[in-house]
C-alpha cells in the first residue's frame, strides 16, 4: 500500500498550523482564558485604548503602601487589601507589598481618603485631562487611581496614586475600590463577570482574592514580560489551570 507523505518545511508548517488551531480552539472554550486575557491585556482606564498590552509594576521597586486621611476603619480596609495582595505576589519577583506606618518614607503607592467632592480636583492635579475627569464624574464612582510609567518603559509602572471617597455613603465600597486600584497599579484590571474571581458580583461579592485571582497574579509576574500583546502561548505553557 502506498501512503502519501509530506516532507520538509511543508510538513512542519502543517503541524504548526494544526497546533495553533487546536490551541486557539481550546482557548475559545476556556472561560478562565477569556477572563485572563480581558484582565491582563485590556485594562480599561478612562480615555485609554481598550488594548494596551501587558504592563506591570517594575521589578525591584518596593510596593510600599501609605495612607493619608480617612479613619481607623479606612486604614483597616487598606490593610486587609495589602495583606491579600501580599500573599498572592510574595512568591513572584515582586516579593510582595507592605503597609507602611504613618509618616514613614519610601512610599510608592499612596492611598488618599478625601470627600468625594474633592476627588476631581485631585485627579486633575495628578495629570488627568478635563475630559477624563468629567467621564469619571459621570460614572459616579467613589475611587480612582493614577499610575506613573517608569522613565524607560511605558509598559512598566513605578508609582501610583489612589483616591478614595471618605463619605459615609461610600463606606461599603472602600475595600472594593482600594482592591481594584491596587490591582490596576499592578497592571491588572479585575472584572466582576467571572464567577471564580473574588471580584465576581461587584461590591457585594468581593473583593477578597480567590484562587483564580492568585494564580493569575503569580503567573503574570513570573511568566509574562511587560509589553506582551498575545498571551495565548504563555497561558498554554505556564498557567496553573485549576489549581
Amino acid at each position: 500500500m502506498t501512503r502519501n507523505r509530506i516532507f520538509g518545511p511543508a510538513a512542519a508548517a502543517v503541524v504548526a498550523l494544526v497546533v495553533v488551531l487546536a490551541t486557539a480552539s481550546a482557548q475559545d472554550t476556556d472561560p478562565e482564558f477569556e477572563w485572563v486575557e480581558k484582565v491582563v491585556l485590556r485594562p480599561k482606564f478612562i480615555g485609554a485604548a481598550t488594548e494596551t498590552g501587558a504592563f506591570q509594576w517594575v521589578k525591584g521597586q518596593p510596593l510600599n503602601v501609605s495612607v493619608t486621611g480617612g479613619t481607623k476603619e479606612h486604614r483597616k480596609a487598606v490593610a486587609a487589601v495589602v495583606e491579600d495582595f501580599h500573599a498572592a505576589i510574595k512568591g513572584t519577583p515582586l516579593k510582595g507589598m507592605k503597609l507602611l506606618p504613618a509618616g514613614a518614607g519610601g512610599t510608592t503607592v499612596m492611598v488618599s481618603f478625601m470627600p468625594k467632592a474633592r476627588i476631581p480636583a485631585a485627579l486633575a492635579q495628578a495629570g488627568w485631562s478635563a475630559k477624563d475627569v468629567k467621564l469619571w464624574e459621570s460614572d459616579k464612582q467613589s475611587f480612582a487611581s493614577q499610575v506613573f510609567p517608569y522613565p524607560t518603559s511605558k509598559h512598566v509602572t513605578a508609582r501610583s496614586l489612589i483616591f478614595v471617597s471618605s463619605d459615609a455613603a461610600d463606606a461599603g465600597e472602600v475595600e472594593w475600590g482600594v482592591a481594584l486600584s491596587v490591582a490596576a497599579s499592578l497592571g491588572v484590571q479585575f472584572t466582576s463577570d467571572y464567577k471564580e474571581s473574588g471580584f465576581f458580583g461587584g461590591t457585594e461579592g468581593g473583593p477578597r482574592l480567590k484562587a483564580a485571582d492568585k494564580r493569575l497574579l503569580a503567573w503574570y509576574y513570573t511568566h509574562v514580560p511587560p509589553g506582551t500583546k498575545e498571551i495565548g502561548p504563555l497561558y498554554e505553557k505556564h498557567y496553573p489551570k485549576g489549581k
